[in-house]
């Protein structure tokens, strides 16, 4: 009984958490958007962060304001935007930098 009790509470506090977590996408720049998916970190070219998309898509994350909260095989939550005219060494998704964090976990 009380380990149900204790997964319903848990239950609850996630359905809490996840109902207040919405974005205010209008205090970002016109393009930025969300993606959900896993972080991870190559050993290509020196080192690169790589984001698999929930959806499949795969993005490189080009920016090193937020490095120092990304662990490797995580779940995020991320605001970005696209990052036109540039390249990496890497080349393992489509160019983006991050605006904000809206969650990482564990997987």
């Amino acid at each position: 009984m009380r380990k149900l009790t204790l997964n319903l509470s848990i239950f609850i506090l996630l359905m809490l958490q996840s109902s207040c977590a919405t974005v205010d996408m209008s205090q970002y720049e016109p393009g930025a958007f969300i993606i959900k998916g896993s972080i991870k970190y190559l050993e290509v070219e020196g080192g690169c962060w790589q984001f698999l998309s929930e959806d499949g898509k795969t993005f490189e994350i080009s920016s090193d304001i937020f490095i120092d909260r990304f662990k490797n095989n995580s779940y995020a939550e991320l605001v970005v935007h696209f990052v036109e005219d540039a390249s990496s060494i890497c080349m393992v998704g489509k160019l983006v930098e991050v605006l904000d964090i809206i969650h990482i976990s564990p997987k």
